[in-house]
């Protein structure tokens, strides 16, 4: 996946040079029991979200690190990778560490696919009943398809639990019964459907002007020329921005900053400069005309427009006729300011 990019500052220019299924809802898949045969707890919360920090919380993690946590990676929230949409949270303690991961897929078929492909590559693979519509496990690592989706938990105990032999059933079996239980409540909190076209991570305070909704999925579709999978919104009171991600490399990000507009045009234009210096003939920068108050386009496929107070950022890095789509984007941004 291509990471965004930030548009003020000569940090900024040389980034640009150098870029140039059903039965897992039915309620007795929800019971499951452990290796002892105990009944798991399948408490869910009320809230659906393809969340990993969410599906398995803190309070959780420590329950089944069997110590207080230590570190929390990230806040989980799902980002595009390709095709795919991927969340992942990772817990560590006195007691080890654990991971769980959700990757979304485009289609239960696609899903499947990749599930194949995975169980090929784990050799050692052991078949998991009673979990989505398919799981194994190998070593420490427990992998579940459910619909479109793959869970992934990856429990590594430290101390008294830690795994000394992988041959010895009874070790494996005790890690996989807490990995179960960390699966039941997982699954439980998934959203229905088997695909997730459209995720929206945001902050609280969001401004209702989010980029996804100024430019559509769809609306973006239509500008790229083809299917796109995924369109990820990260928002928050001064900025918005929307990620687009599709099969073959296709790719887009439409970045508005709410204020800020001027300083980062001015930016764009010391980058240009100091970038033209060692470029010989390569032109750096482009005034684009009719496209907002002021507008420039970067080598390699970014647009910067400012409209009023606002910093308008369209990164189209590597795609044919850059110039033309972006410029499209940001004239339809503006129309709905």
């Amino acid at each position: 996946m291509i990471g965004p990019i930030s548009t003020k500052g000569i940090g900024w220019a040389c980034a640009v040079v150098l870029a140039a299924g059903a039965c897992s809802r039915d309620s007795d898949k929800r019971e499951g029991t452990t290796a002892a045969g105990e009944p798991v707890s399948t408490s869910t919360s009320s809230a659906k979200t393809d969340n990993a920090c969410q599906l398995l919380t803190k309070a959780e993690a420590k329950g089944a690190l069997r110590s207080d946590i230590e570190k929390v990676s990230d806040e989980g929230k799902p980002f595009p990778m390709g095709t795919t949409l991927r969340s992942s949270c990772f817990y560590r303690g006195d007691g080890g560490s654990v991971t769980l991961t959700v990757n979304s897929y485009e289609s239960a078929e696609a899903s499947a696919q990749r599930f194949n492909a995975l169980k090929r590559m784990y050799r050692g693979a052991r078949q998991v009943a009673g979990l989505g519509d398919e799981a194994f496990a190998e070593n420490e690592a427990l992998v579940i398809k459910d619909g479109s989706r793959h869970l992934t938990i990856d429990l590594q105990p430290e101390g008294a639990d830690k795994i000394t032999d992988y041959s010895d059933m009874k070790q494996m079996e005790a890690l996989l019964a807490r990995e179960r239980q960390i699966a039941v409540t997982a699954l439980g909190r998934l959203p229905e459907g088997t695909s997730t076209p459209v995720a929206t991570s945001a902050e609280p305070g969001t401004s209702a002007r989010s980029a996804c909704a100024l430019v559509t999925k769809s609306d973006m579709e239509s500008i790229l020329g083809g299917p796109l999978s995924y369109a990820v919104a990260k928002d928050s009171p001064a900025s918005t921005v929307c990620t687009y991600t599709g099969a073959g490399g296709r790719y887009a990000q439409l970045t508005i900053e709410w204020q800020g507009g001027e300083s980062g045009i001015a930016g764009a234009r010391l980058a240009g400069k100091l970038m033209g210096a060692t470029a010989g003939d390569v032109k750096v920068t482009t005034p684009v005309e009719g496209v907002g108050d002021e507008a420039i386009m970067m080598i390699g496929g970014v647009l910067n427009v400012r409209k009023g107070p606002a910093l308008i950022a369209v990164d189209l890095r590597m795609q044919d006729n850059s110039e033309a789509k972006a410029k499209a984007i940001a004239q339809r941004v503006i129309a709905k300011l």
